[in-house]
């Protein structure tokens, strides 16, 4: 296992986060019973603890605030809109109530964390538009780890995709993501299932140890609606890297004419790296992979792994704020800022492996950061990055 020295990154960069902690709790006890009054009392860079189950009314994020919820926090709906450019919004540690509920990223121009948010698998039923799990939409830099959604079924139409993207770029970490179901519109005719991730507008979207599931259809008297894909890009890009798993809903079935639905495109399981422009999918050459738990305590090592081709040579930076960090294009230069990053040298040897262990230090100000990497390696002539990959400190 190899060192790398994180002490004075950690307590350099560290001065730029939450300068006040603020509190809430629905059954007192708190400065708040409600975390967007907590919002609206915290200046850019607070943090705000949420305490006790809940269940707390939908908020509204406009500011680059630090949201932690604690065990077993509810909430009815998460909306961060408007985000201004400089800013960095995280919310983490909520259960959306699946009856109604969902997470949107609307017009922000800062940047957005998701992380531990979950959803169960939707319940009610919506006219047209069918409800998405999560909405990005017009948001450059949203990243997603740790999280599920799920997309609501639609009565008459197609269900909500499970996640969509629209003209945003969005990051996707170790998480599960489905299609919502789509129900008869006529007795006759089945209804399709929606997509598991859908980009639309020229979004952008990178997909790393994820599971992508499309929704399933319905079936009909005469004919069976056609399952939702893992993943559909009708006007933009998506990368779905090493570890990523996509597959379809399964389809309806026409039970008088026995005529079935379309099968998913989306049903295959991806080993390799692919770029999907659309319909067309195109492999892409092995990078390596990263991995790292998603919680490092203070006073012990961040560590993280790699894996690759034997004697491969990779470039690593660590940031805690992903600041200028290429989230949706894994073919181009690192690109971490200056002041608050790590460059390190990974050589996996004949094994195409490394252990890398960066020491976090015992001291407060070294709690509730986000340890995040991304590495940079020649494939042939090309350089290419990897997805990113990210751990939290506590």
């Amino acid at each position: 296992m190899r060192s790398a020295r994180l002490l004075p990154f950690l307590l350099a960069a560290s001065s730029c986060w939450a300068q006040t902690t603020w509190t809430v709790a629905a059954g007192g006890g708190g400065q708040f019973v409600d975390v967007g009054a907590a919002i609206s009392a915290a200046a850019p860079g607070d943090r705000i603890l949420v305490q006790g189950p809940g269940p707390y009314p939908a908020f509204v994020v406009d500011r680059g605030v630090d949201i932690e919820g604690g065990a077993g926090v509810t909430c009815a709906a998460i909306d961060v809109v408007g985000l201004p450019a400089g800013q960095r919004a995280r919310v983490a540690g909520f259960a959306v109530a699946p009856n109604g509920g969902a997470v949107a990223v609307r017009q922000c121009a800062g940047e957005v964390v998701l992380a531990s948010i979950a959803m169960s698998a939707a319940t009610g039923f919506s006219m047209a538009p069918a409800k998405h799990g999560l909405l990005v939409l017009a948001s450059d830099r949203v990243f997603v780890h740790d999280c599920s959604f799920f997309g609501y079924d639609g009565t008459g139409v197609r269900g909500g995709e499970g996640v969509l993207v629209d003209g945003g770029a969005l990051a996707i970490l170790r998480t599960s993501v489905t299609g919502g179901t789509g129900l008869p519109p006529f007795p006759f005719q089945g209804g399709p299932g929606a997509d598991g991730v859908s980009v639309v507008n020229g979004g952008s979207v990178t997909v790393a140890d994820s599971v992508l599931r499309g929704g399933a259809a319905t079936s009909g008297t005469a004919l069976g609606g056609y399952g939702g894909d893992g993943i559909e890009v009708v006007a933009g890009r998506a990368y779905v890297l090493g570890g990523s798993s996509l597959f379809g809903g399964p389809e309806g079935v026409g039970v008088v004419i026995g005529v079935s639905g379309y099968s998913s495109r989306g049903n295959v399981r991806s080993t390799v790296d692919t770029i999907r422009n659309g319909p067309v999918a195109l492999q892409i050459g092995d990078r390596p992979r990263l991995a790292a738990a998603p919680v490092t305590p203070i006073g012990g090592n961040f560590v993280v792994g790699v894996q690759g081709a034997a004697n491969q040579i990779v470039a690593l930076g660590v940031d805690l704020a992903f600041d200028g960090l290429v989230l949706d294009e894994p073919i181009g230069v690192l690109h971490l800022t200056t002041t608050t990053s790590i460059f390190t040298v990974a050589a996996l040897g004949a094994g195409g492996q490394a252990s890398l262990a960066f020491p976090v230090p015992n001291t407060p100000a070294a709690r509730h950061l986000d340890l995040v990497v991304q590495g940079a390696t020649l494939v042939g002539s090309v350089l290419q990055l990897t997805a990113p990959t990210i751990s939290r400190t506590q």
